[in-house]
């Protein structure tokens, strides 16, 4: 299943604008894109199941770039007071460029969420993870390709890890991971 709103975003230079929900969506197509607005979804659609669109996209969706080493509990307590998240105050989304995949592990009983552990090209040893539940879609299709020491693009949400030992022992503060939502090979 395709989520309107990315089959929009991934339709360049057709619509002058759009929004909606899961649900719903509404738009305004330029004049000179009207006759030619079915083609243009096709073509989107067709380069979203191939996994083709451009790593530019990402860069658009995003609200900042960020690093792995500067996701920290200090950095996403700053994030925090920006909450409460939702309607008209969506939660920030963030790129981090060229990251090298460390480790990939699937987890859950049929193996269906998935569990990255990236950090900086530079690899100064600072990594963090990146989880997704119910792996499908875009993210799904790169997940089949990824291998230990890919590099990739990525959009995540920042957020405690509140199932790790650590936060529920009370040790070391609260563990920091990145919630992903979309993932390209470089």
């Amino acid at each position: 299943m395709t989520h309107i709103l990315e089959l929009m975003r991934a339709t360049k230079k057709t619509f002058v604008e759009f929004g909606g929900h899961a649900k719903a969506g509404g738009f305004t197509v330029r004049d000179t894109e009207v006759f030619f607005l079915e083609d243009r979804l096709v073509e989107a659609h067709e380069r979203m199941l191939d996994g083709k669109i451009m790593n530019d996209e990402l860069i658009v969706r995003a609200d900042a770039e960020v690093i792995p080493e500067e996701t920290t509990s200090a950095f996403l307590a700053k994030v925090e007071k920006l909450a409460p998240f939702g309607m008209h105050n969506d939660k920030p989304v963030f790129l981090l460029r060229e990251v090298l995949v460390r480790e990939i592990s699937h987890f859950g009983k049929g193996k269906e969420h998935l569990k990255l552990r990236i950090s900086s090209v530079s690899g100064n040893g600072t990594s963090i993870d990146a989880v997704t539940f119910f792996t499908k879609g875009s993210v799904a299709r790169t997940a089949k390709i990824l291998a230990a020491g890919s590099r990739v693009n990525m959009l995540a949400h920042l957020e405690r890890d509140t199932f790790s030992p650590a936060y529920r022992s009370g040790r070391r503060g609260n563990p920091v991971r990145l919630r992903l939502l979309d993932i390209r090979l470089v």
